[in-house]
């Protein structure tokens, strides 16, 4: 269990307290059912942006976010998987949001009146053997806005995505380590009027370990070079190579 206070000379100072019980079933399976309040008050950028010229400015006006938040999960693990499933549920009212209202690519931040949030996480991994590695991960996310007119949940608000798919394979070999990962975002919202496309991408590496301390790792992101947007108007970078050099210690 926990408890947070937050103090603010501008905003209110609440308690945000979180409880949480864990059951052990067995060596393997165990259960988890958590509860938990938060409080965000608004940063400087989200009050005080300005930046006319590139059609972005803050809103002195925002109310601090609230919300809470129910878990319940299941974990079960034998000596080379294991298996996750979580569902969680969150609360959120005066949501603080950077949003294109007019669909006009002006941004500014706006207070949202209530959101609830239900999801699904279920992750599985697998050791097939000491040289062999997967992962499975996959997240289904419904996100609704409140409308007074209807007085329930409805307006879709899954702006990054309602499913989220992920798999990966590792390998390794000696001093090397290699990796591919392929990942799904899907069902997303439209950004002011325009449609928001799924897209996938693939990344990879590649690592060398030597001695104790130091690692060489070459990896790439976007391994396609395929073209995709999370925030409308804002393209992401197409394929990404990078050479570094790491050091533990």
């Amino acid at each position: 269990t926990g408890l947070r206070w937050d103090q603010s000379n501008a905003f209110s100072s609440p308690l945000s307290p979180r409880v949480n019980l864990v059951y052990n079933y067995n060596d393997h399976l165990t259960f988890k059912t958590g509860y938990g309040k938060a409080f965000r008050a608004p940063t400087a950028n989200d009050l005080y942006w300005d930046q006319p010229a590139y059609g972005m400015t803050g809103n002195p006006d925002l109310k601090p976010e609230e919300g809470e938040r129910f878990d319940l999960s299941g974990q079960w693990q034998d000596e080379s998987q294991k298996l996750t499933v979580n569902l969680f549920r969150s609360m959120v009212s005066n949501g603080i949001r950077w949003d294109d209202p007019e669909g006009d690519f002006t941004y500014t931040v706006v207070n949202f009146d209530r959101l609830r949030l239900n999801g699904l996480t279920i992750a599985w991994q697998k050791n097939w053997n000491s040289f062999l590695q997967s992962k499975v991960r996959y997240q289904y996310l419904d996100q609704k806005s409140y409308e007074a007119a209807t007085g329930d949940y409805t307006l879709a608000k899954n702006y990054f995505g309602q499913q989220d798919i992920t798999l990966g394979i590792n390998g390794t070999y000696g001093a090397f380590q290699s990796g591919l990962t392929w990942h799904l975002v899907s069902g997303r919202s439209p950004q002011g009027f325009t449609e928001m496309p799924d897209y996938q991408l693939w990344n990879a590496h590649l690592a060398y370990r030597y001695g104790n301390n130091w690692q060489l790792v070459l990896g790439v992101n976007n391994l396609l070079n395929d073209s995709y947007v999370i925030h409308n108007g804002y393209p992401m970078p197409g394929r990404e190579v990078k050479l570094a050099v790491e050091y533990e210690f």
